[in-house]
C-alpha cells in the first residue's frame, strides 16, 4: 500500500513540476516509513531500489519520456545496476533522491541516482535500462530518440559507464 501511495504522490508532483531536459537532475523527496525498515531498524537495501524506481519515474514524467513510452506501449526494465550504500537511513528521516540520465549506448539508457540526507550521501546507484516493446522485444535507444528527440541532447556516455556495462556483460557471459 505504501508504494502505491508514494507512486501516486510522485506522479502528481511530477505532473505539476516544471519540465526538465533529460540531462538535468530531478530531486524527489521522501521520508523513511516504518514499512521501509528492516530488523536492524534502518531502511532495507531492497527498499532503496524500489524508491530509486520512483525517482526514475519522476524524471521520465518531467522530461516527457513517460508520455512517449506510454504512447508506444513501451516499458523500461532494469537490466543491470550497481548500488553502494554509505550511511543508514533511520525511521522518519527525510532524504532526497537525485536522478539524472547519463546517456545511452547501442542497447540501453543509463541513469545515475544519489540518495542524500542534508547533502551527505547515503547511497549511489548506476542503472542500465532497456526499453521493451509490448511484445518484450528491445527497442534501441536510437529508435526511442526518433520519437523523443530530446534524448539526443544527452552528453556522451562516460567511459567508466561503458567499461562497467561491458564488464557486467562479460561476467554474465562466463
Amino acid at each position: 500500500m505504501l508504494i502505491a501511495l508514494r507512486t501516486a504522490r510522485t506522479f502528481l508532483r511530477a505532473r505539476k513540476a516544471d519540465p526538465v531536459r533529460p540531462h538535468e537532475t530531478v530531486h524527489t523527496p521522501f521520508r523513511v516509513a516504518v514499512a521501509d525498515l528492516d530488523a536492524a531498524m534502518h531502511m532495507n537495501n531492497g527498499r532503496y531500489l524500489t524508491i530509486l524506481d520512483l525517482g526514475r519515474f519522476e524524471l521520465f514524467v518531467r522530461t516527457g519520456l513517460w508520455q512517449v513510452l506510454r504512447r508506444h506501449r513501451w516499458q523500461t526494465v532494469v537490466v543491470v545496476q550497481t548500488a553502494t550504500y554509505h550511511r543508514s537511513l533511520r525511521h522518519r528521516q527525510q532524504f532526497d533522491v537525485a536522478t539524472r540520465l547519463l546517456g545511452t549506448d547501442a542497447r540501453n539508457l543509463f541513469v545515475e541516482q544519489h540518495v542524500t540526507v542534508d547533502g551527505a550521501s547515503s547511497a549511489r546507484a548506476v542503472i542500465g535500462l532497456r526499453v521493451l516493446d509490448r511484445d518484450g522485444r528491445s527497442v534501441p535507444p536510437d529508435t526511442v530518440a526518433q520519437t523523443f528527440p530530446a534524448l539526443t541532447d544527452l552528453p556522451d556516455l562516460p567511459d567508466w559507464v561503458h567499461d562497467w556495462a561491458q564488464n557486467v556483460r562479460a561476467a554474465h557471459a562466463s
